[in-house]
């Protein structure tokens, strides 16, 4: 899958996803500085799935009014250290591949899944 990492994640998650064989594009290599409203744009022209711990994406999200084929998956787990959350995080990203088309917030308890129209 093609994800665009925020900068707010772990560096860890960015490479175990790389090394998974996925194209990532990470805003703190590739787009230093970029505001959230340019990385949506970005997922949005590039058809990424935009992974992110910052929840004011879901406000953008739906500020934008856009369909397509681009997703946002937002952490809102415990800080249980570095390395154990870059494991979980990527445990959940690829454990599906139906990130296209939805804003889904992830929690201790489950996920919800919410349709971008």
């Amino acid at each position: 899958m093609r994800f665009l990492a925020d900068a707010n994640l772990p560096v860890a998650l960015v490479e175990m996803l790389r090394s998974a064989g996925h194209n990532v594009l990470a805003a703190n290599e590739d787009l230093p500085n970029a505001s959230d409203e340019f990385l949506v744009e970005r997922a949005i022209h590039d058809e990424r799935v935009l992974i992110t711990q910052d929840k004011d994406f879901g406000q953008l999200v739906f500020g934008q009014k856009r369909a397509g084929n681009y997703g946002v998956i937002l952490f809102r787990i415990a800080k249980i250290g570095r390395k154990a959350e870059s494991d979980r995080m990527f445990l959940t990203v690829t454990s599906s591949e139906d990130w296209l088309g939805h804003l889904s917030v992830v929690t201790d308890s489950g996920i919800r899944i919410l349709r971008i129209r």
